[in-house]
């Protein structure tokens, strides 16, 4: 019997590693906001008690935060301008090409 909350715990260990690692700390903590959420809802349902307050403003400013981060994703600044020198070096390889072919033609 002592060893079940130890076993317990460290799987509980190894599965939060295993969704950081593949999901991300950002989606692991939107991921325990709304379990958080979700374990006060059902405890509201199963002792019928009333969703308090505080638990729908923080439902609400949770939902908020991840609309936020959907819509508005971190952009590297470096992968910008490392994106935009691959398209320079695009096009002016393109236009040295166009030029050859101009000159073949006369």
């Amino acid at each position: 019997q002592m060893l079940i909350p130890i076993v317990v715990n460290a799987l509980g260990g190894i599965v939060v590693g295993l969704v950081t690692k593949y999901a991300g700390s950002v989606r692991k903590g939107f991921a325990l906001i709304f379990g958080m959420l979700f374990t006060g809802f059902i405890q509201s349902v199963i002792d019928g008690a009333p969703v308090t307050k505080e638990q729908i403003v923080g439902g609400l400013i949770a939902a908020f935060s991840l609309w936020m981060h959907a819509t508005n994703p971190y952009v590297d600044p470096t992968a910008i301008s490392k994106s935009n020198e691959f398209v320079d070096k695009k096009q002016a390889r393109s236009n040295g090409k166009r030029r050859k072919k101009t000159v073949k033609e006369d």
